[in-house]
């Protein structure tokens, strides 16, 4: 046996460092799979205090990032169709009605682990058929996607999240109920994706 390692000590040696390689390689994929989780943004877009139309939003950042959330986005399945409104500024208010005008926008910081009321499901569809120049009529709703847009604190691309609710009983708008179609929040990312989140609130 002894012989026969001596004689093969060459390939013993190649076998023994391809096999450490192999190790190391392992260890850095682990690494680098363990440290782009840790890295990647997470948002979240869910219903609290309610499910009918006084119901909150909220936006929470999943991720170990802060983020800068940049825009809100609201699309509306309607009996007239489809439609798409920015909701990131709060018009339906006069300068005159904040001391501060920040209090007048949802843009700003969420740090990580932060959540952000930005409003009830009413205020916005209301925001977004204002935006659009039609009249507010909750009963006409279908269906509500939430669309956030957030910029990293390390400012490559944008990220961003959204979330699908279907307006049911609206027969009765003062018990309409928004629900969910999915407990997660799908996540936007890539640069093709990001790209139309960029057109998205380019297209006012």
């Amino acid at each position: 046996m002894f012989d026969w390692m001596t004689a093969n000590s060459d390939a013993l040696t190649l076998v023994a460092n391809l096999g450490m390689v192999g190790v190391w390689l392992i260890y850095l994929n682990v690494f680098l799979v363990g440290f782009t989780r840790q890295n990647r943004t997470v948002l979240h877009i869910s219903r609290a205090a309610a499910d009918d139309r006084r119901g909150r939003c909220l936006i929470t950042n999943m991720g170990a990032q802060n983020v800068y959330l940049l825009a809100v986005i609201v699309d509306l399945e309607t009996e007239d169709g489809h439609s798409r409104a920015l909701v990131t500024d709060r018009e339906e208010f006069s300068k005159e009605d904040f001391d501060d005008l920040l209090q007048r926008t949802l843009q700003g910081p969420l740090g990580s682990g932060e959540a952000r009321d930005i409003g009830s499901f009413e205020d916005l569809a209301r925001r977004a058929q204002m935006r659009r120049g039609t009249n507010f009529d909750l009963s006409r709703i279908c269906a509500m996607k939430i669309t956030v847009v957030a910029a990293p604190n390390q400012v490559r691309e944008l990220c961003g999240a959204y979330k699908q609710f279907d307006v049911r009983e609206v027969d009765n708008p003062d018990a309409a109920r928004f629900v969910p179609r999915s407990l997660l929040s799908p996540q936007i990312t890539g640069p093709f994706r990001t790209r139309r989140l960029a057109a998205m609130i380019d297209d006012r």
